[in-house]
């Protein structure tokens, strides 16, 4: 049964300043840019869009820029920030809202553990091959409203990709965190004797298995040309 020292640590986020509006007209560029100039989101590296439609010129639908607020290029750890329209619809003005996403540690080795794995990460780069993760966890379809749990679901899906990518393809690393019972714990994989002793019984159930019934066929081969000869000289016998 999992621990709470099991989990290193986890994202959540809060809403930060007040919503954003934008007329219609607006280029998703335009908007970008005016938020980056109000601290939303991070300006330091490049802004990971999503625009789920793009018509009417450059206005949007479901419009979802988020950065890291590290370097492109820097790996962790590293802070989120988020922004995202309330409104699904591509024939009105934007009304945007703005959330900053931070980690926490629930583990007794505090922010260290948490921040180990995000440093495995490439914090930008990463956000702009995720872009996907973020409208199945703010909207409920093509053209939809922001569902009520907009505020909620981000944070699940930055602990997915932090799951996924702080691995950086390194499965065999120790984890930072003094606990026996965490990681790989051996680079190998020990079959237990008795699972040999198993197949052992089973192979050789199978040869016996095998050999009685060779032993049956060539009894009932006997039998059967047994038959067949008496038959033959029942046949050739002449009757008296």
């Amino acid at each position: 049964m999992a621990q709470p020292r099991d989990v290193l640590g986890s994202w959540s986020c809060t809403e930060e300043g007040s919503p954003m509006t934008y007329p219609l007209g607006y280029s998703r560029d335009a908007i970008n840019r005016d938020l980056q100039s109000k601290g939303m989101p991070y300006s330091v590296g490049t802004t990971s869009n999503y625009a789920d439609s793009l018509i009417l010129g450059n206005a949007s639908s479901h419009l979802i820029p988020w950065t890291a607020s590290v370097p492109d290029g820097s790996k962790g750890p590293f802070e989120v920030k988020a922004a995202f329209a309330q409104s699904g619809s591509s024939t009105e003005g934007k009304t945007m809202l703005a959330y900053h996403c931070t980690t926490s540690s629930q583990s007794t080795s505090g922010p260290a553990t948490i921040n180990a794995v995000l440093a495995f990460i490439t914090a930008n780069d990463t956000l702009w091959q995720w872009p996907n993760v973020l409208p199945a966890a703010i909207y409920t379809g093509d053209g939809s409203n922001a569902s009520e749990y907009a505020s909620l679901n981000p944070a699940q899906g930055l602990n997915t990709l932090t799951m996924v990518e702080g691995g950086n393809d390194r499965a065999y690393d120790s984890p930072p965190v003094d606990d026996s019972t965490q990681g790989c714990l051996i680079t190998q994989t020990r079959v237990p004797t008795f699972i040999f002793v198993l197949v052992a019984i089973a192979a050789l159930a199978v040869v016996l298995m095998s050999a009685y019934l060779l032993l049956l066929t060539v009894r009932l081969g006997i039998i059967f040309r047994r038959t067949e000869n008496a038959d033959d000289e029942a046949l050739s016998t002449p009757v008296p």
